[in-house]
């Protein structure tokens, strides 16, 4: 069908907004995948662990501020 894939930018079209639950329950497997990350890191005395903990902290953070700055941006919107 042509023209079934046009997106909608009518005020109640559905966006995928962040909700305070979703960001918890991010940033609690963040925390949770970089802890696992740290201890395998720690018993295995592999530095590689301890880089992709590193990167798993980096990208949550970096996740979790786009979602906050989306969420801000619905927020301002009439």
């Amino acid at each position: 069908m042509a023209g079934s894939g046009t997106m909608s930018t009518s005020p109640t079209g559905r966006h995928h907004e962040s909700t305070p639950t979703a960001r918890t329950a991010l940033r609690a497997l963040t925390a949770l995948v970089t802890a696992a990350l740290v201890a395998g890191a720690v018993h295995f005395a592999e530095l590689e662990l301890l880089t992709a903990a590193m990167l798993v902290a980096v990208a949550g953070i970096a996740v979790d501020v786009r979602l906050t700055a989306r969420l801000a941006r619905v927020r301002v919107r009439p």
